[in-house]
């Protein structure tokens, strides 16, 4: 999506970021659909459920995890800068979110 909120070949959207479901048959956009915004949590989940559905790939949700509000702190904290960074730290085994 460019700055001012153009989308190639769409058009202009109101606002960004914005998550838009795109499914294709060939060339053709057969389904477009505006999902929720991953903020907070539990749209976060929300927002990997309904994705998964859509991809119809089985055990999605066991193998996509997202803690956004650790994201968000560890990026504020400049974390995601360390050399030893795990960016998958919510695979980790007994991993709870805050």
């Amino acid at each position: 999506m460019h700055i001012n909120n153009q989308v190639p070949w769409l058009g202009e959207f109101p606002h960004s970021p914005m998550h838009i479901y795109l499914r294709k048959e060939g060339d053709d956009i057969v389904e477009m659909k505006l999902l929720d915004s991953p903020l907070p949590q539990e749209k976060t989940d929300n927002f990997l459920k309904e994705i998964g559905s859509k991809a119809g790939i089985p055990g999605f949700t066991d193998k996509i995890k997202i803690d956004v509000m650790q994201a968000r702190g560890d990026f504020f904290n400049h974390k995601h800068l360390d050399k030893d960074y795990d960016i998958d730290f919510e695979l980790k085994e007994g991993y709870k979110s805050m």
